[in-house]
């Protein structure tokens, strides 16, 4: 059971605690009741009666919970608010994010305008890639060391074929892998993707059991299927056909990527469910330094790691609603230098927290649209200053969130001296609040648009320069809570 917050610091929350034990709750519980009855509160208004209530409650819980609590502290602290892209219009609906290191830079997924809108280290948009580079319906992407740029497409009404669209250093189109021409992949919905130190991509796509392995020019190699415990309808009878009536589209709804909208009811007649062991649907993918791959299932609520020779290793989280749990993890994050991994929840709208090995931490976050808070998080990413990079679908903003040093996790301290950032004084100078406007940058050396002068947007050349472009205004408003739980080990399957 959560416990309460309390509001410290000129505004930064702290998790205080968990019970992990149910008797300590009944226990505390009793304990208050044994010292109402033991005050002469009949000369008091009924409300002070429940506030003293209250308190007593409060307190006795925080006791019961403080070993569990220990070391477990953390703060959240809102470094920035991403809210418009390169040509100041506000972001719609973005699914995705990827941190470059290299040039310090982040990739938004702007899937409302159909784009990918590129910010300095300051936060500052730069430039978007969209159709006039090829782009029609891109949703996650990679960046790797020299530039090149990975980009899963679906298909859709707009684009026909569903295809990963590779770009040069330049932004420039390489090649285009379409996927209707690999007989094991046609009718594949590719969502996110990584690709090895060989070359390799990993291809994980939206209700398909695996994922698919190409080489680097898009021949298939084999399916990676993890093995588990999974539901599926068996068919007892068929079902009466019924005369479909054509369906208006709601033009509210016109500008939301098609996954995101409603889902229609259907006619399930003469079938029933039945756990099997069978292929895992994999929806997300990853991978780290040392080859170790990541498969995120939001099917079973699980992610499959397996080592660098594709050998299945263990697995992460546990299925459920509640702390602690997974409900429907759309995307994940690793933070090598901290021993970190952050896993999105979308319908719990929280980030949990594992380290290495599996083995739950913590997690923070909740609904809501101040920062720190989310309107269904899809997307997740870590730049080098270890700060938490998410994309917030419905509150159409990216966040940049830290995790500040204090008294929490000692995971989490490596390499930093307590009251400073991870990065060390000079990084927590340059990321405090009074540093948050970011001012007009020069395009990177590394090639991309700046080797052709122009600004990369819908196929209409514009000069790069000094142009003024509105940038993205950090929201400086108190840091929300977080949620915390105890630790609770995982056992590899």
């Amino acid at each position: 059971m959560n416990l309460c917050w309390s509001k410290l610091n000129g505004g930064a929350f702290f998790a205080v605690g968990a019970i992990k034990d149910s008797h300590r709750l009944i226990r505390g519980i009793a304990d208050c009741v044994d010292k109402i009855n033991a005050l002469d509160v009949s000369g008091l208004p009924l409300f002070l009666g429940k506030v003293l209530l209250s308190i007593l409650v409060v307190c006795s819980l925080l006791t019961a919970g403080q070993a569990a609590a220990e070391g477990l502290n953390v703060r959240l602290k809102s470094i920035a608010q991403i809210a418009i892209d390169d040509d100041g219009n506000p972001l719609r609906y973005p699914t995705s994010v990827f941190f470059d290191p290299v040039e310090e830079e982040i990739y938004v997924t702007n899937s409302g305008s159909s784009r990918v809108v590129v910010y300095g280290p300051r936060f500052f948009p730069r430039i978007s890639i969209a159709k006039g580079r090829g782009l029609i319906t891109p949703r996650g992407l990679v960046v790797m060391s020299d530039g090149e740029v990975y980009v899963c497409q679906p298909r859709d009404a707009k684009n026909p074929r569903a295809r990963i669209t590779v770009l040069n250093a330049a932004f420039f189109i390489d090649r285009d892998i379409f996927l209707d021409n690999i007989p094991e992949a046609a009718d594949f919905i590719p969502n996110q993707l990584a690709v090895s130190a060989d070359g390799n991509i990993y291809l994980a796509g939206i209700s398909s059991r695996g994922v698919l392995v190409l080489d680097n020019e898009g021949n298939f190699l084999r399916r990676l299927q993890p093995l588990d415990k999974i539901m599926t309808r068996e068919k007892v009878e068929e079902a009466d056909e019924v005369e479909k009536q054509p369906e208006e589209e709601d033009p509210l709804l016109a500008d939301i990527p098609e996954e995101f909208r409603p889902r229609k009811s259907r006619q399930e007649g003469g079938s029933r469910l039945q756990e099997s062991l069978g292929p895992v649907k994999i929806n997300f993918v990853n991978i780290d330094s040392t080859g170790k791959l990541y498969l995120g299932s939001n099917e079973t609520s699980k992610i499959y790691v397996y080592g660098p020779d594709e050998a299945f290793l263990f697995t992460i989280g546990e299925k459920g609603g509640t702390p602690r749990h997974l409900s429907q993890p759309k995307s994940m994050a690793i933070d090598e230098k901290r021993g970190v991994i952050y896993v999105v929840d979308y319908m719990r709208q929280c980030i949990l927290t594992y380290d290495m090995s599996g083995k739950y931490l913590f997690e923070f976050g909740g609904r809501g649209i101040g920062p720190g808070w989310f309107n269904y998080p899809i997307g997740l990413a870590v730049n080098s200053h270890g700060q938490v990079i998410v994309a917030d679908l419905f509150n159409n903003r990216v966040q940049v969130l830290e995790l500040e040093n204090g008294k929490i996790s000692p995971l989490l301290e490596i390499g930093s001296p307590a009251g400073t950032s991870p990065a060390g004084p000079e990084a927590e100078e340059s990321t405090g609040h009074d540093e948050l406007v970011p001012g007009p940058e020069v395009i990177s050396d590394r090639g991309k648009a700046s080797e052709a002068g122009i600004s990369v947007g819908q196929g209409k050349p514009e000069e790069v320069g000094d142009q003024e472009k509105t940038p993205a205004q950090p929201m400086a408003q108190p840091e929300p809570p977080g949620q915390m739980g105890g630790e609770q080990p995982n056992t590899p399957e």
